[in-house]
């Protein structure tokens, strides 16, 4: 067998893995199955020392026979809140809650690259961390990871996510930012209730709202670069009125996106400004919050170039394809907020072409997909800590 190549016995292994984590998913820093499976795992490979850094967290490290860097690789463990519908006999046996974004299949090749890593330890240079998070779709896990000690020592960091858009075999990276930074905002407007059939003697804060909502989307329209990519959307609007009692207050709750953080330093003063005016001017008082779930998501130049030669020299021209940003986040960015490394994503498309996007109750993507995942990670792993 070609060296770095994953073996038959062994792909069996990682399908295995994935449609057992696939059968029982957990929610965020509820894992304990999920990371209890991780842990027996490893604890049979050669040479791995096992450790839970968090509750629900996993750190394996293994460390090579010759000389070298530490390198990280994560890989995140939760599920999601939503009902699965794919109709597969593997489906989830949990109600409710379903793998709906891959990380099922993020784990079973971290585990792949560990055992076939593990398989030649005297071989490899330095020391390899797997790292497994928790809590990645509540921006909780990456952070308490961290807290916890698991990136003491490491000189980079590397992750990887699957993608239906493109096919098994083939690799997604982009130098510089990937994935925006995520904000909640709520903006509580406080009026003043009273007859809605006269309305002259209260301060409407449902019309106030509706002000405010159309204001500041025009104020992302006039206000920011249309070239740094940033979303404001405002799904929430709650009153407490009826048909005739207008409300004393009304909330909006949103979310604000943004890839460039300059850009972060212009819009939140601006959207306060603007809703603060416009609740002056209406005899309204209002209060403006935003909380940051996660940091944009920004691959350095070096380490983008060596992600791209390592794929290009193990899978050949051609397999790399250039990720486009989108809107959406991912704590991994915590990770790269305290050191270099890359992210980049891992071919998956349903060999049925009939893909979902992640988040889906029909989400799935295709097992064949797990074996380059796992060679992609471990020659990364490998090459990163010999250089």
């Amino acid at each position: 067998m070609e060296a770095g190549k994953v073996s038959e016995s062994l792909e069996k292994q990682v399908v295995a893995w994935y449609e057992a984590l696939h059968r029982y998913p957990e929610l965020g820093l509820q894992e304990t199955k999920t990371s209890g499976l991780i842990r027996k795992a490893l604890q049979e490979m050669d040479g791995m020392l096992v450790s839970r850094p968090t509750p629900t967290g996993v750190m394996a490290v293994l460390r090579g026979g010759r000389p070298g860097r530490t390198i990280a690789f994560r890989a995140d463990i939760d599920a999601l809140p939503v009902q699965e519908q794919t109709g597969s006999p593997n489906a989830s046996a949990v109600p409710g809650v379903m793998h709906a974004c891959g990380h099922d299949g993020h784990v079973a090749m971290l585990l792949g690259a560990a055992k076939l890593l593990s398989e030649k330890r005297q071989e490899l240079c330095g020391e390899l961390r797997f790292l497994f998070q928790p809590a990645e779709e509540i921006a909780a896990g990456a952070c308490e990871m961290i807290r916890a000690g698991v990136l003491k020592g490491v000189d980079e960091v590397y992750g990887a996510h699957l993608d239906v858009l493109h096919p098994a075999g083939t690799f997604g990276v982009r130098e510089g930012p990937l994935l925006a930074s995520t904000y909640t905002l709520s903006i509580r407007i406080h009026g003043r209730g009273g007859h809605a059939a006269f309305p002259h003697t209260a301060v409407d804060s449902v019309y106030i709202a509706a002000q405010v909502i159309l204001a500041l989307h025009g104020m992302m329209s006039r206000s920011v670069n249309a070239f740094h990519r940033a979303v404001l959307t405002i799904p929430q609007v709650q009153a407490s009125g009826a048909s005739n009692v207008m409300a004393e207050t009304v909330t909006l709750g949103g979310t604000v996106r943004v890839l460039d953080p300059a850009c972060e330093e212009m819009i939140f003063p601006k959207i306060e400004q603007v809703a603060r005016g416009i609740c002056q001017a209406n005899g309204a008082g209002c209060t403006v919050e935003w909380k940051c779930g996660c940091p944009a998501l920004c691959n350095p130049t070096a380490e983008y170039r060596f992600v791209c030669g390592v794929l290009e020299d193990r899978f050949g021209g051609g397999c790399v394809y250039e990720d486009e940003p989108v809107m959406g986040g991912e704590n991994f960015s915590e990770f790269l907020k305290v050191l270099p490394g890359c992210y980049y994503k891992v071919g998956a498309a349903p060999a049925d072409g009939k893909g979902f996007p992640h988040h889906n109750p029909q989400f799935h993507f295709d097992p064949a997909a797990l074996r380059y995942g796992v060679e992609a990670c471990a020659a990364v792993l490998e090459a990163a800590a010999a250089r």
